[in-house]
């Protein structure tokens, strides 16, 4: 298992002003995790496709937020990313592994996956799925791309 830190995140005062915060449009609650499909670009379609995997039509981005998520605030973010040895799912480890921890500390958690394994489990799968997350995180969250 690997998790990676990437930074922080801070969406200015946008999403608050809008009437709540939302991760690629689904609504998100403080304290909560939060599923969504979302879109993979050419290079993600091209990475998942390693080792003759057949491109699924979305990703499924789970994000899971402390408690207190305020996203006019700026908040550190942890990416889970699982190895392929005992065939488990990121967002798997997202939720087992990370989030009880990780919200108690006030980090932000996301994981990228299929929406089902993949047949042929490669750092190409891994990769694809994680991007689109992180693409969702920034097309949520502007602030996130500093």
């Amino acid at each position: 298992m690997l998790a990676l830190a990437i930074g922080w995140i801070g969406a200015g005062g946008m999403a608050a002003a809008q009437g709540g915060a939302k991760f690629a449009g689904v609504p998100v609650v403080p304290g909560g995790v939060v599923r969504a499909n979302v879109p993979l670009d050419a290079t993600e379609r091209s990475y998942v496709s390693e080792g003759g995997n057949t491109v699924p039509p979305h990703a499924v981005a789970v994000l899971a937020v402390p408690v207190g998520f305020n996203p006019s605030k700026s908040w550190p973010v942890l990416v889970s990313i699982s190895t392929s040895d005992f065939k488990r799912q990121n967002r798997t480890d997202l939720e087992q592994f990370y989030k009880q921890s990780a919200l108690a500390e006030g980090w932000l958690v996301l994981a990228g996956d299929g929406p089902e394994p993949a047949r042929h489990d490669t750092s190409g799968w891994r990769a694809g799925t994680t991007l689109a997350a992180l693409d969702a995180l920034h097309r949520s969250f502007p602030g996130s791309k500093r």
